[in-house]
């Protein structure tokens, strides 16, 4: 199984310019793969290319199914809806649920802040499942990043705990369960360094382990950001992007990579290979 992820900047290039189409030919440049998940996309916003970012993923991916998460939805000044979020695209018939999550938005004095939301998506894997989370985490205040990644470690304990649960024989309605996963893996542009106390929390206790440092682990993070635009990031390149998987899954991890040639977005996408 193939999956990328990356926060495509709404398809803003590190030339200034809003450019999906190359986003696209990234993304399917190895192949086209079986789980996508991208970050900052946005429909309707003229500040972002005044495109509708989800119908055109749709239309360009369309042996996947969607699932989106709108953080920010509102109505436009033309009467139209205004939406900024998470997609993530699963090829058919991958997909067995999805759900998504209102992350921690806490009241801050002087400080930026947009509302962040996660998409979890429960994924056919081999003769099991897994969940799949996609998120974008505050950048503008550590303490909402924390509670952030504090709701994140939560939410992987619970899979862990449900998957040994038990549920009714024929649940009906909306009773009936998500769907339960043997394996958790977290992706996205999680806004956190490897020393910051946010890292540190969710790969706490073994709930998660950041898939890099299983692999490489004497290698120093590729760099997800700042490759390129360093008028964004003037620390220069460094890593804000991860895959974070459980331990379970770790044994099925063949490789991955991070692509360091493009610069269509200030980020990097981000790629993993699990066996078939």
């Amino acid at each position: 199984m193939h999956m990328v992820s990356w926060n495509i900047q709404a398809g803003l290039g590190c030339d200034g310019e809003f450019n999906l189409e190359r986003i696209s030919e990234v993304i399917c440049k190895k192949g086209e793969p079986d789980v996508i998940c991208l970050q900052e996309v946005s429909r309707n916003f003229p500040e972002y290319g005044n495109d509708d970012q989800l119908s055109y993923f749709e239309k360009v991916f369309p042996d996947h199914e969607v699932v989106w998460g709108a953080a920010v939805s509102g109505r436009g000044d033309a009467g139209t809806r205004q939406e900024f979020g998470n997609l993530s695209l699963i090829r058919s018939p991958y997909l067995l649920d999805s759900r998504l999550h209102r992350l921690p938005y806490p009241v801050l004095e002087d400080t930026p802040q947009m509302p962040r939301m996660l998409v979890e998506v429960a994924v056919k894997y081999q003769d099991t499942s897994i969940s799949i989370l996609n998120t974008h985490l505050a950048f503008h205040s550590q303490y909402e990043r924390y509670a952030q990644a504090r709701y994140i470690s939560q939410l992987a304990k619970e899979i862990n705990v449900r998957k040994k649960s038990n549920v009714p024989a024929e649940p009906a309605g909306a009773y009936k369960p998500f769907a339960k996963s043997q394996f958790t893996l977290l992706c996205g542009d999680l806004n956190l360094e490897v020393t910051s106390d946010e890292y540190e929390l969710l790969t706490d206790d073994k709930c998660l382990k950041d898939c890099w440092a299983y692999l490489y682990e004497d290698h120093v993070h590729a760099p997800t950001c700042g490759v390129f635009d360093q008028k964004q990031w003037p620390q220069g390149p460094h890593c804000r992007d991860y895959f974070m998987i459980c331990d379970d899954l770790s044994h099925h991890v063949e490789n991955m990579s991070v692509d360091i040639e493009t610069d269509a977005s200030d980020h990097q996408p981000i790629s993993i290979f699990l066996k078939d």
